[in-house]
């Protein structure tokens, strides 16, 4: 982290910036390293307790409310997420919504 007031810096000056490993990890809102922004729907199910896995994901796309799995820090159910999850989603392209029937016209 740099600061204002912090050490002055020269020309020549080099620094080690360590970039993300690309992994996605579950989004949990009492996170505090960006996790608590979700960006990606798990396309199967995944157990990850043994370390990294290869599974596809979703970065964009419209999905069924019904059929979301947040982390249990989000609530129960859609219900109690509120638009606050629909809304994060929304800026990444994924869109929840509900499951639209129609009855049989004849």
């Amino acid at each position: 982290t740099i600061t204002a007031g912090g050490t002055a810096f020269a020309a020549g000056d080099e620094f080690t910036v360590t970039v993300p490993s690309g992994n996605y990890v579950l989004s949990k809102t009492t996170a505090q390293d960006g996790s608590q922004v979700p960006c990606a729907i798990l396309a199967d199910y995944a157990d990850a307790s043994g370390g990294a896995v290869a599974i596809g994901v979703y970065l964009m796309g419209e999905f069924n409310v019904n059929a979301i799995q947040p982390d249990a820090s989000w609530g129960a159910n859609s219900a109690a997420w509120g638009p606050t999850l629909t809304q994060m989603l929304r800026q990444f392209g994924i869109f929840l919504k509900p499951v639209q029937t129609a009855t049989d016209p004849t």
